[in-house]
């Protein structure tokens, strides 16, 4: 139930973003907002899925915005900041990473890169799936939780050296550092109690 609210709720603000895009100037933004909403439409059909191919269609699915997540919420941190890349074509070798990932999740049946296998825990497998991780699988946990911490440390080190105006401006953007916090938070608690994901509840938030 939780994962159809938080999919309703995703496609809602990438609308209303998109509907308003002459008053929201960050691009950044609004491709944020279609990559949470991916990841949330994949994450419902994940949850909902009755048989071990339907899951493994919602899982790639969420994998076209979960690895876009970390490097457009960076980029939205540093837009904020006012630090933009001197050269603008920087974003775009950013965007490798991430597109490597995806053609991982889609052709995973092949090359077994990211995920090895994919394993059921009950009959349905309705959100009881586990995809095991491939040799490639934690490269992409370093440069998840490594965008991560560097969007962390520049809101830090901005707000830190901002004026009092940029502190008070910030606050609410603060908030935002609550993604990656339970994005890790997530990766501890999958590995200490086995396949619970919260990332649909922070990106909710």
């Amino acid at each position: 139930f939780v994962a159809m609210i938080s999919m309703f709720a995703s496609l809602i603000v990438f609308v209303m973003l998109v509907h308003y895009k002459d008053i929201i100037t960050s691009d950044y933004i609004i491709l944020l907002s279609a990559a949470v909403a991916f990841y949330m439409i994949g994450n419902y059909i994940e949850m909902s899925g009755m048989s071990l191919e339907k899951t493994v269609i919602g899982m790639k699915i969420r994998f076209l915005g979960t690895p876009f997540i970390p490097i457009l919420w960076y980029f939205c941190v540093r837009e904020f900041c006012g630090m933009r890349f001197k050269w603008k074509f920087t974003p775009l070798l950013f965007a490798i990473i991430p597109l490597i990932i995806t053609y991982l999740a889609f052709t995973w049946e092949e090359n077994n890169l990211l995920f090895s296998s994919a394993e059921c825990f009950d009959d349905y497998c309705s959100g009881n799936v586990a995809m095991q991780p491939g040799p490639f699988s934690p490269y992409r946990y370093i440069y998840q939780h490594g965008i991560n911490l560097a969007g962390i440390l520049t809101l830090i080190y901005c707000y830190i050296h901002g004026t009092a105006r940029f502190r008070k401006q910030s606050v609410l953007f603060l908030a935002s550092v609550l993604i990656p916090i339970f994005n890790v938070s997530t990766y501890i608690i999958k590995t200490s109690f086995g396949n619970i994901d919260i990332t649909p509840y922070a990106l909710l938030v």
